[in-house]
């Protein structure tokens, strides 16, 4: 969060030179989560389970997730740079035998398990209003993911970690009810140029709460899917996936200019 105000910062400098924008986000989602980490040793027959540990394993039903971002838009252009921060962690106890990173770990056992996932995105974007009312962006954004995976179960225990880049294409369809109240759809998904495929969804409204000549805060509801799925070419691949959806999103958008 403070790497995201000092850029904040740093975007505010031409607003002095020009009619420039600069916008900051922040979403919240909670809700319903699936997902595995299957992850081998060197690729090898025998050093993992078949799409296990599950979420289930280590009692993750649900889980919560955050979204910031900063951008700048100039006439109908804008780029914006954001970060998710996607955390799930639980213990229980196994209901069959495991095998993860060459550990066997029989049934039982108390199982605690931590996955971190790390996404950030710079995307470059332009408006094009079809009404007077309703307007359509395009975005074109480069992805860096960073994948850790922990697991402790006496007295095994491993970690490994992984940096995944993507390249991802995006709209976003903006509709004003009135002249406060917006609807919006947004949709992100991986071009196929890695073994890395992301995609979410996202859709609610916002209200503009506060306006004066240079500050605007809206304030935003809404539900969000996310999936993130990877699967490498090794005999035996690492292959993880978490799945959110429906997530309920609370968020706010502020905007200087």
């Amino acid at each position: 969060m403070k790497k995201i105000f000092i850029l904040l910062l740093l975007l505010y400098l031409p607003l002095a030179y020009g009619s420039l924008e600069i916008f900051a986000y922040y979403d919240y989602s909670f809700g319903q989560v699936t997902g595995f980490t299957q992850i081998p040793r060197g690729g090898s027959l025998g050093t993992t389970s078949f799409e296990a540990p599950t979420f289930k394993d280590s009692n993750i039903k649900h889980d919560s997730f955050y979204e910031a971002g900063v951008g700048i838009q100039f006439d109908h252009y804008f780029a914006l740079l954001d970060y998710w921060d996607i955390n799930p962690r639980g213990t229980d106890l196994l209901q069959q035998n495991l095998i993860t990173h060459n550990h066997f770990i029989p049934a039982n056992s108390e199982f605690k398990m931590e996955l971190n996932y790390q996404w950030y995105r710079l995307g470059l974007g332009k408006e094009f209003p079809i009404t007077d009312k309703l307007t359509f962006s395009p975005i074109l954004y480069g992805g860096w993911l960073q994948f850790l995976y922990e697991f402790y179960a006496y007295p095994a225990n491993s970690s490994r970690f992984f940096t995944l880049l993507s390249v991802l294409a995006g709209i976003q369809l903006e509709y004003h009810f009135t002249e406060k109240l917006t609807g919006f759809i947004e949709a992100c998904g991986t071009l196929p140029l890695s073994h890395l495929e992301i995609f979410t969804g996202k859709m609610g409204l916002s209200y503009e709460m506060i306006k004066n000549a240079h500050f605007k805060l809206l304030p935003s509801l809404g539900v969000t899917v996310l999936q993130i799925d990877y699967e490498d070419t090794q005999f035996i691949p690492n292959h993880f996936r978490y799945t959110a959806k429906p997530h309920v999103t609370l968020g706010f958008i502020m905007v200087l200019s």
